[in-house]
């Protein structure tokens, strides 16, 4: 099945619209590459806005559970990532390992990053946003 993007005009596959249950085809109108550049456009022209709102959201009970119930599956999800983390932090707290600053930007709040989690202890020290970019879930602004 072929459908038009209102925004790009483009004839796509069904495949390239997100699922829309109000909607008569039950696809979004807009396909998944121009909803994404919204989303992107939308996120970096209001980013002290989002980022005062994330931080409220943050702090409300409902998404502190959700926040429980997320940590909870992913230690369930990935049990030689969370030995990995366990035994980084005992390693830290035993005074084994010294956290040192960013590798990347010398930032002294750094996070533990493990290339090979089963070496739990070969560490490369990575502030939130160095490690996100590591990770390939934050582009560069």
């Amino acid at each position: 099945m072929l459908k038009e993007c209102f925004k790009c005009h483009k004839m796509l596959e069904a495949n390239n619209f997100y699922k829309h249950s109000k909607m008569a085809d039950g696809l979004f109108g807009k396909c998944k590459e121009c909803t994404k550049k919204d989303v992107k456009n939308r996120y970096d022209n209001n980013f002290e806005k989002i980022q005062v709102y994330e931080k409220i959201r943050s702090r409300s009970i409902k998404r502190k559970e959700m926040v429980g119930i997320y940590n909870k599956n992913r230690k369930l999800k990935n049990p030689i990532r969370e030995k990995a983390r366990y035994l980084t932090s005992n390693a830290i707290r035993d005074g084994r390992i010294k956290k040192e600053p960013c590798c990347e930007c010398g930032n002294k709040k750094a996070q533990a990053h493990h290339g090979d989690y089963s070496k739990p202890l070969e560490i490369t020290w990575l502030c939130f946003t160095c490690h996100r970019k590591r990770h390939g879930q934050l582009k560069k602004r």
